[in-house]
């Protein structure tokens, strides 16, 4: 016994030996954190070294034979923890102290086979105190903790800010396992070092991954993951349970690169291009992907008039890594202002648990200039091996051609518009879609621009547009017959007249001068989540005048005839709901798909009375499936068929057609709409938005979301989930635009707790 250390040595007494300096060093950093803790380094698979520490003594056991026969992992809870405060109770008769950790929520699988129950409790495990690592505030024990009686809070453990999310790649699982037992976590998540995880397997099949460092003090070096193989949960995907053992420092790191334990597969010199320059957030670190066998990072330098940032990768191998340049590009932007945004915004938090805070993405010197370029601004691996990239993009405008927003009738020529053009909607091929189109010649000018984008990969917003003129056309129609028209007279049958259905097709069409569109884009990095990212996306438009019509027109050659007597009664006794006879016979006339033809005539022209007959007499009276003979009424929205009528398709309702025709003019409104999501491993998740951001033919344009976009006071944008993504947290509504709780499944937040402390831990 020296210092308070215990040494036992299992096996061969010379590579024992060799290992004693790595356990001294493992109990001196330690001893740094806490009086208590528990670390392993894997040195082999049949070598390792594992330190205990116990009220400052300490026990320093060295297996080089392998494990012993019986020898069993520690164990670990899987569920959820929240508000992660070490508590103590003391048994009232014999004094004696009880130690536990506040609260936790067990999954339904270890409720089952510990015979827990279910709901929120104290844990068994991770009580482990807070370390430097995860930054924990100063604790108050009289803040109000919410711990139940008799029990008493003494104090943070390392999961009250430390999170599984803070981290990437396969090292996420790593940490999530760590938080659910008495582990106590060296591995670092930050700009300046961050530990990853190389997915191996031995010779025999088994898990033999590797524990990387990319720092810029050593480079980037590889080591055996310290674990455990013994008695592994049947839950356990990752098929070991980590120890937390982390590459030893000092001399005893140089003990460990000579004995060929530590392996060093780039030198810190090769990293320069990446550590001489700034990352946008110090809180995260590289990103690994899910095999470990690549890692990215975004840095920038500001020395230029504008930020240009820098996307590099690297190739990691159990022999060796190489760092490569993915990208690079200017920032080209504006900047941002104190109260608002300019047009594109980027937000990462500063501290762990803080408040997410704009990047200046403005030039450090001189005057905006809108040019092109492609910035990369932040990167993470999807479990799939997709690398993400939050990327900045701009550009100058670009005038003339055809705006990108055009979607031009199918085979219809270029040129002004002209009344032919509803010849080419009202083909059933072009009905129900909105077409755009721009008029050639003065009327067509226009430009567009790739306006300070700030976007997440794959959810690029469109360019903004701007141009004299702009069409729109909408053509829509009765599915089938489905329109009834009443005949002319007031008994049918009794004259022998027919009762026909007609389709009919309606066209809206709008001409808009004095067009422009423009779009704000944000991205914000949540403060717990290395592998996602909140999207905004303001869309604005405005226009000097807006001329809108809508005329409804009777296809000719499409129509349904009933003929027949009826059964006996009165002739009402025979019409059902829907102004069709329950009875008689029906023929039908069903010209070929080509025969399809030009409407007929708009049924509120009053030149087409002169064509007599039951148009005449329809126009005249009311239109309507219960109009003439039936009584005045209007074009229902939707009707009920008869029975024996085919079955009816969702499609098959009549359109609001009524009022007939209507034309109106509004001049110099504003449109706005907004759109919040989140990217994360659990897909792409809509978010929360206030109704108040969205508004159509304002008076004056509004403001941007301002607590979105401004720096100041909440919101945090917390989000936390589980390392494959199956569970997600966020906090339930900080204020009116932020997004509102995800689903937990069997798991649900404490009340009127730290929503920021929560965890999910183990195999969760």
């Amino acid at each position: 016994m020296k210092d308070g250390i215990r040494l036992i040595c299992r096996g061969k007494a010379t590579p024992a030996s060799r290992l004693v300096p790595i356990g001294i060093d493992m109990v001196d950093r330690m001893r740094e954190v806490d009086e208590y803790g528990f670390q392993q380094f894997q040195v082999s698979d049949t070598v390792r070294v594992e330190a205990k520490l116990s009220g400052g003594h300490a026990v320093i056991t060295i297996w080089s034979d392998g494990e012993e026969e019986g020898e069993q992992c520690p164990e670990y809870m899987s569920g959820m923890t929240q508000y992660n405060v070490n508590a103590v109770r003391y048994n009232s008769q014999t004094g004696e102290q009880y130690n536990g950790m506040w609260g936790f929520s067990p999954s339904s699988a270890y409720a089952a086979n510990n015979k827990l129950p279910k709901g929120w409790q104290m844990g068994k495990y991770g009580r482990v105190p807070a370390s430097a690592i995860s930054e924990a505030p100063q604790f108050d024990p009289n803040a109000g903790t919410s711990v139940p009686s008799p029990w008493q809070a003494t104090g943070w453990t390392q999961g009250a800010l430390l999170k599984p999310g803070l981290y990437s790649g396969r090292m996420r699982q790593v940490v999530q396992i760590l938080l659910g037992g008495s582990f106590s976590i060296g591995y670092r998540y930050d700009f300046y070092c961050t530990h990853g995880v190389y997915r191996a397997v031995n010779a025999e099949g088994k898990p033999a991954d590797l524990l990387i460092e990319i720092s810029q003090q050593n480079g980037v070096m590889a080591m055996g993951m310290p674990a455990c193989t013994k008695s592994v949960p049947k839950a356990n995907t990752l098929g070991y349970v980590p120890l937390g053992g982390s590459f030893p420092s000092g001399a005893a790191l140089q003990k460990a690169i000579k004995a060929g334990t530590v392996k060093v597969l780039l030198p810190p010199e090769a990293l320069q291009p990446v550590y001489s320059r700034t990352p946008f957030s110090g809180l995260f670190g590289w990103a690994f992907d899910y095999e470990g066998k690549r890692a990215s990072i975004v840095v920038y330098d500001s020395s230029g008039q504008y930020i240009k940032t820098y996307l590099y990768t690297l190739s990691i191998s159990p022999s060796g890594a190489s760092l490569a340049l993915n990208g690079s590009g200017n920032v080209v932007g504006a900047g941002y202002g104190p109260n608002g945004y300019s047009v594109g915004a980027f937000k990462v938090p500063r501290i762990n648990g803080g408040v997410a805070e704009p990047v200046g993405l403005g030039p450090s010197y001189g005057t905006y200039s809108p040019s092109g370029c492609l910035a990369p601004l932040h990167v993470w691996y999807e479990q799939s091996g997709e690398r993400k990239v939050v990327w900045y993009e701009n550009g100058p405008k670009s005038y003339g051609g055809r705006p990108p927003d055009e979607r031009r009738i199918n085979n219809r020529p270029v040129g002004e518009p002209k009344p032919a053009d509803y010849v080419w909607m009202s083909k059933e091929e072009n009905l129900n879609i909105q077409f755009i189109e721009y008029p050639d010649g003065l009327n067509g000018e226009n430009w567009s621009q790739t306006n300070q984008r700030v976007y997440i990969q794959g959810h690029r917003p469109s360019d903004d547009i701007s141009a004299p003129s702009r069409y729109e056309y909408l053509a829509s129609a009765t599915t089938g017959y489905v329109s009834q028209l009443a005949p002319f007279g007031s008994s049918p049958w009794d004259d022998g007249t027919q009762i026909s259905t007609l389709k009919l097709v309606r066209l809206w069409t709008s001409r808009i001068d004095g067009y422009a569109k423009t779009y704000r884009s944000s991205v914000v990095i949540p403060s717990f989540e290395r592998e996602g990212a909140i999207s905004c996306i303001e869309s604005r438009w405005n226009y000097q005048s807006k001329a809108s019509q809508h005329v409804t027109y009777m296809v000719s050659g499409k129509t349904y005839t009933y003929t027949g007597d009826p059964p006996g009664g009165g002739w009402w006794d025979n019409i059902d709901s829907d102004g069709l006879p329950n009875s008689g016979s029906e023929t039908c006339t069903n010209p070929e798909e080509d025969s399809w033809e030009v409407p007929q005539y708009p049924l509120n022209d009053e030149s087409y009375e002169s064509n007599g007959g039951m148009l005449g007499a329809w126009v005249k009276e009311s239109f309507g499936g219960f109009g003439s003979g039936y009584g005045s009424s209007i074009l229902p929205v939707s009707f009920s068929w008869r029975d024996g009528w085919p079955p009816r398709d969702s499609d098959r309702v009549v359109a609001q057609f009524l009022p007939l025709s209507l034309s109106s003019t509004i001049f110099g409104k504003y449109n706005g709409t907004s759109r919040k999501f989140l990217v994360c491993a659990g897909g792409v998740i809509p978010l929360q938005t206030d109704s108040g951001e969205n508004y159509f033919d304002a008076d004056s344009e509004r403001s941007p979301d301002y607590l979105f976009f401004h720096f100041e006071g909440w919101p945090v944008y917390l989000l936390i989930q589980s390392w494959d993504g199956k569970l997600r947290f966020s906090p339930s509504k900080l204020n009116e635009t932020d997004f509102d709780n995800s689903k937990f499944g069997e798991y649900t937040p404490h009340a009127n707790q730290r929503e920021f402390s929560i965890n999910f831990v183990g195999d969760a």
